[in-house]
């Protein structure tokens, strides 16, 4: 972990983070290999089958969500998770854009799904278009997923992609959203309090 660390910019002295005492840390402690995934649930995040970052998400209330190691020094961009279904038989790549929603709608059964962390990840995006699979995009159930959708339709059609594009989100929640249950923006809000109660 440390040499890849190194790679993404940090320095050896970068490595070991001080926490000064706060509400969570009583005194002083020091963390390796880096103390922004601490207590996170933490994801490999891989590209070409080598793990080149890590993303860790929160399982308690915060603004701040979502933590991946920082690569804007580093040498490349941050990898997927499950991008080793770009190897497998399915024709199609389910398209998520967090590791939970990826995770949850592998309970379902999409055991074809990819997260790319972000849906501007354009180096995963790239890569499944070299697989040849087509995509279908589950991103969040609202304008702003909706919209990013459409970019990625977009985007697709002007690198020339033969690839096919369908808005999984679209589909999944006109299937699954019946109208007495609440609208859920995400994948991973309608599995923990409607879809695995329904198997």
């Amino acid at each position: 972990l440390i040499p890849l660390l190194t790679k993404c910019g940090l320095k050896s002295d970068n490595l070991f983070r001080e926490i000064i005492g706060n509400k969570k840390y009583k005194g002083t402690k020091f963390g390796i290999p880096y103390f922004t995934l601490l207590d996170r649930l933490t994801f490999p995040l891989a590209f070409d089958g080598v793990i080149n970052n890590f993303y860790g998400r929160a399982t308690w209330k915060t603004d701040f969500k979502h933590r991946k190691l920082d690569v804007a020094n580093g040498q490349y961009g941050h990898g997927g998770y499950n991008l080793q279904v770009l190897n497998g038989v399915d024709d199609e790549v389910i398209l998520a854009e967090s590791a939970l929603d990826a995770l949850s709608l592998i309970s379902m059964g999409y055991s074809n799904t990819v997260a790319v962390i972000g849906v501007t990840n354009y180096t995963i995006l790239e890569a499944i278009i070299a697989s040849g699979k087509n995509i279908a995009a589950a991103l969040n159930n609202d304008e702003a997923g909706h919209k990013a959708a459409d970019r990625l339709a977009k985007w697709l059609t002007e690198v020339q992609g033969q690839q096919k594009f369908r808005n999984f989100t679209t589909d999944f929640f006109q299937q699954h959203n019946s109208p007495d249950d609440l609208i859920h923006t995400d994948y991973n809000d309608w599995w923990k309090n409607i879809g695995r109660f329904k198997r």
